[in-house]
């Protein structure tokens, strides 16, 4: 069996360019790309007959949402995550693990703003601070080489 499609998280950064912000990540979750369906039907668009249904027509909009990231990430309270100039997005770099063989790791680059984030500090255990990351426009795949 195979592991060739097989990758490990462990090595994940993400570092905001303007701010300087950079974080160890224990965990991300991206929400997914989303495109908008916009509805065609209009007056003349056929009923369903006899044993169909449905009718309504749509086209796939051609731009897509690039989505927005989760991440739990280690909190240094002296390096708080900053404010994202709300006029202004800042280059977001994600950067994976770099596999074996691999002379640099793939990236997921683009910008956006930190839209909020909360600190977690528990008596007796490390303090963590959960981030969430709004793409705009768009990200450049690098893939690793």
């Amino acid at each position: 069996m195979s592991n060739q499609f097989v990758s490990v998280a462990n090595g994940l950064r993400i570092a905001f360019g303007r701010s300087g912000f950079v974080a160890d990540i224990l965990s991300v979750s991206h929400s997914g790309i989303a495109r908008a369906l916009i509805e065609t039907s209009h007056m003349g668009t056929p009923e369903p007959g006899e044993d169909q249904i449905g009718g309504k027509t749509f086209i796939v909009d051609p731009l897509e949402d690039p989505g927005q990231l989760q991440l739990q990430v280690h909190y240094d309270p002296s390096h708080p995550p900053k404010r994202t100039d709300p006029e202004d997005p800042e280059e977001i770099e994600v950067t994976y693990r770099r596999p074996k063989g691999a002379a640099s790791p793939a990236r997921l680059v683009g910008k956006g703003w930190l839209q909020e984030w909360g600190a977690e500090m528990n008596l007796g255990a490390k303090m963590t601070a959960t981030l969430t990351v709004k793409f705009t426009g768009l990200l450049d795949v690098v893939k690793a080489a």
